[in-house]
């Protein structure tokens, strides 16, 4: 009877555990949320869609993809095939990005049980579940959240133990998600080399075929599909966020670099980031003590990621969410370091300090309270910025889908005297959405020169009673110009923006009163049209 009572006594869980498991929940259920009220595609995710829509399944083989995008095969076969049975839309293109949101949770909390202690399991799952680009990429069409899963995923199974036979077929499958899991598998090759340092020869001779097959698998994919990915204009675009091959840039470069972590904490700012860093190094020096085939492991993988950088084959990225959505596959790694280094720094309970020096008594206990109080504040802003999602629903930072069809009913409503004017980074987005709801629209593109957009507008006065302007992933001051130059010519015009976060702008003016107030200055000649209206006066 006793014995049945151990049996079915209630275990008692810590408080790290309750933690690691809120943090869990929470961070599962805002990624639902996000997939269920979904924003609308933005500049990247609509060129890709577009792109993907747009071609058959055979062209997406040895050729570039539309607009210069570049994603991993595995991830356009999936997604095309979701949207060819279950239809074109964010339902069928966000879905893939969910799972593996959620599956890098769940990896990461087996992982944790695996390597820590109950603290060190919810000082690791704050570190991830903290992370906003983990967070933002399980709702966004594009591949970058699921190679983290995929780094999470190759992690987890090396800590479990498995087979490097088992583990080199899994990582073959990954090679078609991940453009960048290649350098991921070679260090991982490293720790599973040197785990078997004592018996290294014969670890060599039973898996030899495997590795070879994954190295083979490689070298056909790169042949077959990644090279013809590697377009020029990547490269122009990323060219200033390459390592520096000069000393003197790196002054300005390390700020570059802070800020292309911002999306690795719940801060989204890049002064916290040293924090981590520092954390991180003191990690090398735990794992080095501790497990040092996991040492190798991630000192490998950084060696590539800088060689990469040093190399101009593969940036870092640049300031932001967004902008640090490149370095977002190193993100596992970043977290198990900086998480073995808080762990190592907090000395342990049951450590006696009694017998040690004031000095060293102070430090100590000063160095826990800093670490438990940075812990507190880690946590604190994490529940924070997830709470706000639903609550005000920060993650809608783009309207695009509703001011387009706010666009087509007014073009239909109106006559034929209705000139549309769209600016050329939001065309994607517009041609997905006509797409999807089966419009066609005349219109016109503009650029970044706001002179050209007005000069435009009244060379073409005669000819339209009414003009709309849609505009998306647009700068701010950009956003400004446009707007209170129509505001200027038409009091009465209608203004939409965004509800939060992303630059949307949608007018729609009345086209007279722009023709008469503004063709003399800009050099244009008066319609004849509004000439006899003024006679007529």
């Amino acid at each position: 009877m006793d014995h049945q009572k151990v049996r079915y006594q209630k275990r008692k869980y810590s408080v790290w555990e309750i933690l690691s498991f809120a943090l869990l929940a929470l961070g599962i259920s805002i990624r639902i949320y996000q997939y269920v009220f979904h924003k609308d595609l933005w500049l990247d995710e609509a060129m890709l869609s577009f792109a993907l829509y747009g071609i058959d399944f055979k062209d997406i083989f040895f050729q570039p993809l539309p607009y210069t995008q570049a994603a991993p095969l595995g991830f356009l076969l999936v997604s095309k095939l979701m949207c060819v049975v279950f239809g074109y839309g964010e339902w069928s293109l966000y879905f893939l990005p969910l799972l593996c949101g959620i599956g890098s949770l769940l990896l990461a909390y087996k992982m944790a049980r695996l390597l820590f202690s109950d603290f060190g399991v919810a000082v690791f799952m704050l570190l991830v579940v903290g992370s906003l680009g983990l967070l933002y990429y399980s709702a966004e069409f594009k591949q970058y959240g699921i190679e983290s899963f995929c780094v999470f995923l190759l992690l987890y199974l090396y800590v479990k133990g498995v087979s490097c036979k088992i583990w080199s077929v899994v990582s073959i499958i990954t090679l078609l998600f991940s453009n960048t899991i290649i350098f991921i598998i070679i260090a991982c090759y490293a720790g599973f080399a040197y785990a078997h340092k004592q018996a290294l020869g014969a670890f060599i001779r039973q898996n030899t075929l495997y590795i070879i097959a994954v190295f083979t698998a490689f070298a056909l994919y790169y042949v077959l599909y990644i090279r013809f990915q590697a377009v020029q204009n990547f490269y122009e675009y990323w060219e200033k966020y390459f390592l520096p091959h000069t000393l003197g840039a790196y002054k300005d470069f390390i700020w570059t670099l802070f800020g292309i972590y911002e999306g690795f904490t719940p801060f989204a700012r890049g002064k916290v980031i040293p924090f981590y860093m520092f954390a991180g190094l003191i990690g090398f020096v735990a794992l080095y003590k501790t497990r040092r085939d996991m040492f190798v492991i991630i000192a490998s993988a950084c060696v590539f990621y800088v060689l990469l950088s040093f190399l101009r084959i593969y940036p870092f990225g640049h300031e932001g969410v967004i902008g640090g959505r490149l370095s977002l596959f190193m993100a596992p790694l970043f977290y198990m370091l900086a998480s073995y280094g808080i762990i190592y720094l907090l000395p342990p309970p049951q450590r006696d300090i009694t017998d040690s020096a004031p000095l060293c008594k102070i430090l100590s206990q000063t160095l826990k309270i800093t670490l438990y109080l940075s812990i507190a504040i880690i946590a604190s802003i994490t529940f924070y910025r997830y709470i706000k999602i639903p609550l005000h629903h920060t993650h809608h930072n783009q309207q695009t889908h509703q001011f387009i069809f706010d666009l087509t009913r007014v073009d239909s409503a109106l006559d034929s005297k209705h000139c549309i004017y769209v600016y050329k980074a939001s065309e994607p987005a517009l041609k997905y959405y006509l797409f999807l709801d089966s419009v066609d629209l005349r219109y016109k593109i503009f650029e970044r020169d706001t002179q050209n957009l007005t000069k435009d507008i009244l060379q073409n006065s005669q000819n339209c009673s009414y003009i709309t302007i849609l505009a998306s992933h647009i700068s701010a001051d950009l956003t400004q110009e446009i707007e209170q130059f129509i505001i200027s010519i038409d009091p009465q015009a209608e203004v939409k923006r965004a509800q939060s976060g992303g630059e949307v702008l949608y007018i729609k003016a009345k086209i007279p009163k722009i023709s008469q107030k503004l063709s003399k200055s800009l050099g244009l000649p008066i319609p004849k049209n509004t000439s006899e209206n003024k006679s007529k006066k």
